[in-house]
């Protein structure tokens, strides 16, 4: 009799225990269960909200940057070798450059990606000019800006040189510098034409390009205004 009631009694304790275990995994389950869900319902919300920021901001905040490739045209001579003109191109800001605002002010930067040859260093100091036209062509303003190659010496360009040789011999570098003149700081999108021209004959140059960013302050006040 006492062995039978010693039995029950851990039998009764061992079911006891496995139902507190049962009881404590299930409320883990239920714990975890609930978490997730939580956690998947606060990942929607959030990746929803940035959803909504991005397309707020890209329909209604203008375009930081907007920049193009300069095409400059020129005559050849005919009977000399060189330019029978300045290089000079026209850029119109049509209705697919709507990523600009009208009547918001940007700044137009221009580079000069230029090649360190003999020839440019001779030629020293360069001028750039570009003019602002409206839509009936008539001129609006104008601005020139100089520059030159930037100066090194013998000794800094043979350090520099032996330096820089295993790029240059595999292609991944080369003798350039680029320019940047900053031409303007109040640009509106209103004047639609831009006129570019290099008062240069014989300056040698890679690409030219232009780029409109919107001034921070410009920013401000926009964002102030929404």
């Amino acid at each position: 009799m006492k062995m039978f009631g010693l039995k029950r009694i851990v039998e009764e304790k061992v079911n006891k225990t496995v139902d507190m275990a049962s009881d404590t995994v299930n409320s883990m389950l239920d714990t975890t269960y609930k978490g997730g869900l939580f956690s998947m319902i606060v990942i929607t919300i959030v990746w929803v909200s940035i959803f909504l920021y991005i397309a707020f901001y890209y329909a209604y905040m203008p375009s930081l940057m907007f920049s193009r490739p300069v095409h400059m045209q020129f005559k050849s001579c005919y009977s000399n070798k060189g330019l029978c003109d300045y290089p000079s191109a026209h850029v119109q800001l049509t209705k697919s450059h709507q990523l600009l605002m009208i009547g918001q002010k940007y700044k137009i930067t221009v580079y000069v990606e230029l090649p360190e040859s003999p020839v440019n260093e001779e030629i020293g100091m360069f001028m750039l000019c570009v003019r602002l036209s409206d839509k009936f062509s008539y001129l609006v303003s104008s601005s020139c800006r100089s520059s030159r190659l930037k100066y090194m010496s013998q000794l800094y360009r043979a350090i520099y040189t032996l330096f820089m040789a295993p790029f240059y011999l595999t292609g991944l570098s080369s003798e350039k510098q680029l320019i940047q003149l900053e031409m303007y700081t109040d640009f509106e999108e209103d004047q639609v034409f831009i006129h570019f021209f290099l008062h240069n004959f014989e300056l040698i140059f890679y690409y030219i390009l232009y780029i409109l960013s919107i001034s921070y302050i410009q920013l401000q006040t926009f964002t102030s205004r929404c």
